[in-house]
């Protein structure tokens, strides 16, 4: 085999490693991975964008990956990206999913044949806009915490139709204080009585705990008891 042939092989050979990432710097974002027994010097890996948007998805120790090495010299070389194994096999099976699985338990996918976004996160979810936030649903929205959802805004409003409330309902500061509630328009109590303790209900400016009424026969009646 003449040299020319063998450097051509050499080439070829070294163009595409395969390793496993056992150090990482992530200050610099760079690896070094083991090549069949050949630890590389700090390559940086392949990003999904790296300009004026920039992702970040970074590889660990462990994972299995490809090596381009330019000239053959994995010295200059770029991690491609990770390749399924025994020990990480693939997370779905299916074309129409993208799936993503972190280590500490979270799930989120996109299932294009069912049209279903689906995301399951064992801790916090925040969404922070600087202008609005805007949620369209064609049928349902469900909405259901173990605690409390709180609403904090200077103006509720609900457009549509009935509005069903069930359960009990308080109005009022979390502090005691109260607060005015105004309703527009007529207002139907059934199943069970009113009850205002040691307060009075004012209809057209007359009380109905200290209102009296004139009697023919006997002057003016006492207040109510």
């Amino acid at each position: 085999m003449s040299q020319h042939l063998s450097e051509l092989y050499r080439f070829l050979a070294g163009l595409i490693r395969f390793g496993t990432v056992v150090e990482a710097d992530y200050s610099i974002a760079r690896v070094r991975v083991d090549c069949g027994g050949v630890v590389s010097n700090w390559l940086p890996w392949i990003a999904e964008r790296a300009g004026n948007d920039r992702s970040w998805h970074a590889l660990e120790v462990g994972e299995q990956v490809a090596v381009l090495s330019p000239g053959g010299e994995t010295a200059q070389g770029i991690v491609l990206g990770s390749i399924y194994q025994a020990a990480h096999p693939a997370p779905a099976n299916s074309v129409d999913v993208r799936r993503y699985e972190f280590k500490d338990g979270a799930v989120i996918e996109y299932d294009r044949a069912k049209h279903k976004l689906y995301a399951d996160i064992p801790g916090d979810a925040e969404i922070v806009a600087a202008k609005s936030i805007t949620a369209n649903a064609g049928t349902t929205v469900d909405a259901e915490a173990k605690e409390r959802i709180t609403l904090k805004a200077p103006l509720l409003e609900f457009e549509g139709g009935l509005i069903r409330l069930i359960g009990p309902i308080e109005s009022g500061g979390r502090g005691g204080e109260t607060h005015p509630m105004k309703i527009n328009g007529p207002m139907e109590h059934t199943g069970g009585n009113y009850v205002n303790p040691d307060n009075d209900v004012v209809a057209n400016g007359i009380s109905l705990s200290g209102h009296h009424h004139v009697c023919p026969t006997c002057g003016e009646t006492g207040a109510p008891k």
